[in-house]
C-alpha cells in the first residue's frame, strides 16, 4: 500500500509521540499518471489503506475527480499565475524573475508541477553550474542559487493556490558561498576615478559623487531620484525602491551641491539624472563606468562598489550596524554588520598598536652591568 503519514512540522509537536495535526496521505501511479493527496478523515493506517482502495476504484471507474488535483504544466503555471503575481508584488520582477523564469521554463516547461522531483532539481542545479556564460566562464554558484530561489518561490505559490502538496526545493541544498569582504574605493582610487570622469564621461561624475556620498543602490535608487525626493531645507533626500520602507539620508556638502545643480537644470523631467541624448532618466551606465575604471587604473570594482564604499567608511568611522542599517536601508542586520570590517589602514594601525604595547627599557637599566654568580671551587 502506498499510504504514509507525514510528520507534523510544528515545533511544539515534534517531541510528542502522536500528533493530531499529522494526516495520512496517498501517492500512487496509474498509466503514468500520478495521484496524490491527503486523507484527513483517516486516523489509522488501516483506514488510510481502505480509503486508498476506494480512490483507486474511482480511478478505474472514471469517477475520480473529487480527490484529484488539476495540476498544470510548469511553464503554464509560471506564465499565467506566477509572473502576473510577481509583476504586481515584486519590484525586482523585470530584472530578476522574468529573466530567470525563461531558463526555468526551458528546463521544466512541459512537466507538470507534481512530476518535478528533488532529483530533477539537483540535476538542473548541476547543469546550470557547468553552463558557460556569454563571457566564456562558468555560471557562478550565486547565480544558480538565485535561480533555485525563484524556483522555490514558484512552488510556494503553487502550494498556496492548492496546485501541489509540497515544495520539492526544500530537499535541495543551495551552494555555500564563501563570504567575501565587499570591494570598496580607497580615497586615492576615488580621486583617480573622479579625475577620469571628464569629457564624454563627465555625466558620470554626479552619479559617482551621489553614490559614494549617500550609499544609494545603483542604478535603481540613484536614477529614480525625483525632484520631490530632495529636501534642501532639511538637507535630506528620500529613497527606498528595493524595500517597502522609505528612508531619509542626510546630504553632505558635496552631494547637496551636485543635486542642487541637477535640480536647477531645465530638463522637463521630474527625475534628476536625465540623459542628454534621450531626455529621459538614465537606465544604465555600466559601459561608461567600466571605461572610467579602466582609465583610472582601478581593477576589481564595479558600479555597486560606490555603495560598498559608503558602508565601509561608515564602519571605519565607528558607526554601529544599526546606524548603517538605517542609512543604507538593509532589512537584515547581518548585511549591515558585514560593513563593519577592518580596512587596510585600520588593520595596519592595529598591528602597530600591539607592537607599541611592548615595554621599553630605560637607558639606566640598559647600562647596568651584568651580575655574575661566583662559584667556589
Amino acid at each position: 500500500m502506498s499510504v504514509f503519514q507525514r510528520p507534523c512540522q510544528r515545533r511544539e509537536c515534534q517531541k510528542k509521540k502522536s500528533c493530531k495535526h499529522a494526516h495520512w496521505h496517498y501517492d500512487f501511479w496509474i498509466n503514468n499518471v500520478r495521484y496524490l493527496g491527503a486523507i484527513k478523515e483517516a486516523r489509522t493506517k488501516l483506514q488510510a489503506e481502505q480509503a486508498e482502495i476506494r480512490i483507486k476504484n474511482d480511478v478505474f471507474q472514471g469517477k475520480y475527480g473529487s480527490h484529484k488535483k488539476v495540476v498544470p504544466p510548469f511553464g503554464e503555471f509560471v506564465e499565467t499565475v506566477y509572473l502576473p503575481w510577481a509583476r504586481a508584488n515584486k519590484r525586482s520582477c523585470r530584472t530578476s524573475d522574468e529573466t530567470r523564469c525563461k531558463t526555468l521554463i526551458k528546463h521544466f516547461g512541459n512537466k507538470r508541477l507534481d512530476q518535478i522531483t528533488p532529483e530533477m532539481i539537483e540535476g538542473f542545479k548541476t547543469i546550470r553550474r557547468n553552463s558557460i556564460t556569454v563571457r566564456g566562464v562558468r555560471l557562478s554558484q550565486t547565480s544558480v542559487n538565485r535561480e533555485l530561489e525563484i524556483l522555490s518561490k514558484i512552488f510556494t505559490k503553487a502550494k498556496d493556490f492548492g496546485k501541489v502538496e509540497r515544495n520539492p526545493c526544500r530537499q535541495v541544498e543551495r551552494f555555500k558561498n564563501r563570504k567575501v569582504i565587499p570591494r570598496y574605493f580607497t580615497h586615492d582610487e576615488e580621486d583617480r576615478l573622479m579625475a577620469a570622469m571628464t569629457g564624454t564621461l563627465a555625466h558620470l561624475r554626479p552619479i559617482a559623487i551621489v553614490g559614494i556620498g549617500t550609499g544609494l543602490r545603483p542604478p535603481s535608487e540613484i536614477f529614480n531620484l525625483r525632484r520631490s525626493d530632495v529636501d534642501f531645507e532639511r538637507n535630506v533626500l528620500r529613497a527606498g525602491t528595493k524595500t517597502d520602507e522609505e528612508r531619509e539620508i542626510p546630504m553632505s556638502e558635496a552631494v547637496r551641491e551636485v543635486l542642487l545643480e541637477l535640480y536647477n537644470r531645465d530638463t522637463g523631467s521630474e527625475f534628476l539624472f536625465v540623459s542628454w541624448r534621450t531626455g529621459d532618466r538614465f537606465k544604465e551606465v555600466k559601459n561608461g563606468f567600466r571605461r572610467a575604471l579602466k582609465d583610472a587604473g582601478i581593477k576589481g570594482a564595479r558600479l555597486y562598489t560606490m555603495r560598498h564604499t559608503f558602508g565601509t567608511r561608515l564602519g571605519e568611522a565607528g558607526y554601529s550596524s544599526y546606524e548603517i542599517m538605517a542609512l543604507m536601508g538593509h532589512r537584515d542586520i547581518k548585511t549591515s554588520a558585514g560593513y563593519v570590517h577592518g580596512t587596510d589602514g585600520r588593520k595596519r594601525a592595529a598591528v602597530e598598536a600591539i607592537q607599541r604595547l611592548r615595554p621599553v627599557k630605560s637607558p639606566a637599566e640598559s647600562e647596568k652591568p651584568e651580575l655574575r654568580l661566583a662559584v667556589n671551587n
